[in-house]
């Protein structure tokens, strides 16, 4: 390799998967974008900005061709057209090294097509795009920083789940710091040579550099290639060799046979920047054996500690499971036996009073049949939950998706809740934009799923705190908001309570009601229609359950 003004070369080629600085490269003309991105950015006009992009695309300037398409391809992703995006990205691979910052027109464009698989769930494009881009890496194709190689990698292997070769990763941090060395250190007034080692984490390095004002030149290499290209003859001739560094640390060599005999030469006796040891490999076979016998020992005998750890580690966490499982019945049963109850008490108080006829008042009369309209549906409601609830963990539930406006099946659902809830009367606001928001879904089940988010609400909010539910548009995703003025959810809380049978700390100590499968319930209902449950909480904020479901696409 050879640092100097112009940059720096290496030999052979494709060793390198980053390097210490980029290549110099001339960008476009300052104001080549400007159009395109005030139609963009400050306009949000994402076709127009389009358009005005790919006037771009046609120039014949490469570097102007590269930044049209990359910004092409941002503003049809910002407009959810994967397809054409996924074109633009293609088209801007195929400019191949065309400069784009600090990365090259192909690299950025694997990225870019990665990027849009992954958020449009194409799992199987992705992999084959992800493995050509960790491919491409891993060979050093693309003349790239350290800070760019790292981030690519990252993602290629979050992707593809792909692990780039250490050894070269090893080499190139090694002319990383050498490069920072160079960088760091006053030039030498005339030509100046060095040898030394290096650990680039635990992996040693040996370089050799002759070094002028003007340039570098050097040579880096892994100690283990080294030793097995060097050292091949000293274990056939009956030796073994051993490098150290100032710290003791082997850098060459396999650093055995300590106890055999062996002889020992410091740095300031050989002239190298390392100490020699040379012992005898014949001398050390008993102490090998020995050796070897005393860790198979060891050996078994971790092995059986560690087996009866693991064993009692099962067997303690079974036991935890046994017991948060009884406990978690036990509180089902309750929670459910004081749900029936209630209802039912009601009820037969008010059924006595009728069928003993001691409610003559045809209006008081009317009001205890409403009250028991109401406890019916309320026990209905229940037993219906308590059967989906069953059906889902048994997996034979069916929905029937239909084209819905979830709108106007969030109206729906309130205006029951307003009336046949046991909290009607509590002051309920529903927030809508008005512009439909069609999805294909299963009524009952999201009108159950959102019937499940409205009572926690009440159950947990203020009587005179008012209940907002609000209906939006959020990119492709129709969301439902419920939000209410509880006393909140801690964080160490808020996956947990969508476990079923789990209920929070505040739900117990208060003694509200519930059996602790409604938000367990909710989930399921939303995830088997490709949506999500999100919560947001703080203690003492009260907390906000959205329902994200995908958008139709089509006007109901």
């Amino acid at each position: 390799m050879a640092f100097s003004a112009k940059g720096v070369v290496a030999q052979p080629p494709g060793r390198l998967l980053f390097w210490p600085t980029s290549p110099p490269v001339s960008g476009p003309p300052a104001g080549t974008f400007v159009e395109g991105e005030v139609l963009e950015f400050r306009k949000q006009d994402y076709p127009a900005a389009a358009e005005a992009y790919r006037q771009l695309a046609a120039s014949g300037n490469p570097a102007i061709r590269a930044g049209a398409c990359l910004r092409v391809a941002r503003c049809l992703r910002k407009s959810a057209h994967p397809e054409q995006a996924l074109a633009s990205y293609r088209e801007l691979e195929r400019l191949g090294s065309a400069p784009l910052g600090d990365a090259p027109a192909e690299l950025l464009g694997l990225h870019g097509q990665c990027e849009v698989l992954e958020q449009f769930n194409r799992r199987d494009e992705l992999q084959r795009k992800a493995s050509q881009l960790a491919g491409g890496l891993a060979t050093g194709r693309w003349p790239i920083d350290r800070a760019n190689f790292q981030f690519h990698a990252r993602e290629a292997q979050r992707w593809a789940d792909v692990r780039l070769g250490p050894s070269a990763v090893v080499l190139s941090e090694a002319v990383q710091a050498l490069w920072e060395r160079w960088q760091a250190q006053p030039r030498p007034a005339g030509e100046a040579s060095e040898r030394r080692s290096l650990f680039v984490g635990v992996e040693p390095v040996l370089m050799m550099w002759r070094s002028s004002p003007e340039r570098l030149d050097g040579v880096v290499a892994m100690a283990g290639s080294v030793a097995s290209e060097w050292l091949s003859s000293w274990k056939t001739g009956g030796f073994n060799l051993d490098l150290l560094d100032g710290e003791g640390r082997v850098v060459l060599g396999e650093g055995a046979n300590r106890a055999s005999p062996r002889v020992v030469r410091a740095a300031s006796d050989t002239g190298l920047p390392w100490t020699l040891r040379v012992s005898s490999a014949e001398g050390a076979g008993e102490s090998r054996q020995l050796a070897a016998r005393r860790n198979l020992l060891l050996a078994g005998l971790a092995l059986v500690a560690a087996l009866i750890g693991v064993c009692s580690c099962f067997i303690w966490r079974a036991m935890g499971r046994e017991l948060a499982a009884a406990r978690l019945q036990s509180d089902f049963v309750s929670a459910v036996s004081h749900e029936f109850r209630t209802p039912l008490t009601s009820m037969g108080h008010l059924t006595e009073l009728l069928d003993k006829g001691a409610i003559v008042d045809e209006e008081r009369r009317r009001e205890y049949f409403s009250v028991l309209a109401r406890e019916t549906e309320r026990l209905r409601r229940l037993v219906e939950g308590l059967l989906n609830f069953g059906r889902m963990e048994a997996g034979v539930l069916r929905y029937r998706l239909e084209p819905l406006d979830l709108a106007e099946l969030t109206g729906k659902v309130t205006a029951e809740f307003r009336s046949e809830s046991p909290f009607a009367g509590r002051p309920i606001e529903m927030k809508w934009d008005g512009v439909q928001v069609p999805v294909r879904a299963d009524c009952e089940a999201i009108s159950c799923a959102l019937w499940n988010l409205v009572d926690n609400a009440a159950k947990y909010s203020p009587e005179e705190a008012e209940i907002v539910v609000e209906v939006t548009r959020a990119g492709s995703r129709a969301e439902i908001r419920v939000r209410d003025r509880g006393p909140g959810i801690p964080a160490h809380e808020q996956e947990e309570i969508f476990r079923k049978f789990v209920r929070g700390a505040t739900a117990k100590s208060s003694g509200v009601r519930g059996a602790g499968i409604g938000l367990a319930v909710a989930r399921h209902l939303v995830r088997a229609h490709g949506g999500e449950l999100l919560l947001e909480s703080a203690p003492g904020q009260g907390s906000v359950f959205t329902i994200a479901l995908p958008l139709s696409g089509r006007a109901i």
